[in-house]
């Protein structure tokens, strides 16, 4: 039922699965919902997942977490939104994707201001090269906030 929901995308009925017991670390296509669900930004859903034990860490298979992907191509409030959430409820902010680089390395990589500026809050930390170009990519916020 669960799956049928996300591929429906229907959040009312994934959200009732979840309450009947739908297992929350459930995979499509050998992606975690929880992934999904940040990255579409699925609040209830995400919400839902979370509260019901879904692992904030988990990993598609490529060894990507949520973080490491909303690092690379989140773009907007509501990734954001889904970035705070995943670490309330304990994704960790320095756990590196499957190539080993950390989630605000990627967001550096890839010059995604929003989220160098969110993760270097949240206290991520980052490679010598990407502490590099850090100041670049933030202006003066970033400036002696890179780790």
């Amino acid at each position: 039922m669960l799956i049928d929901a996300f591929q429906r995308e229907d959040a009312e009925q994934a959200i009732r699965a979840i309450a009947q017991g739908a297992n929350p670390n459930t995979r499509i296509d050998d992606c975690p919902v929880v992934i999904i669900a940040a990255l579409a930004w699925q609040p209830e859903i995400l919400d839902a997942l979370l509260k019901a034990g879904a692992d904030p860490n988990a990993r598609d298979a490529h060894g990507q977490t949520a973080l490491a992907l909303l690092g690379a191509i989140g773009s907007s409030p509501e990734h954001e939104a889904a970035v705070q959430r995943l670490v309330e409820s304990g994704a960790d902010v320095n756990a590196p994707d499957g190539k080993g680089y950390l989630p605000l390395d990627l967001a550096v990589g890839y010059s995604n201001r929003r989220m160098a500026r969110l993760l270097t809050g949240l206290n991520a930390q980052c490679s010598a090269v990407s502490r590099t170009m850090l100041p670049d990519l933030l202006g003066d916020q970033g400036r002696g906030r890179a780790r």
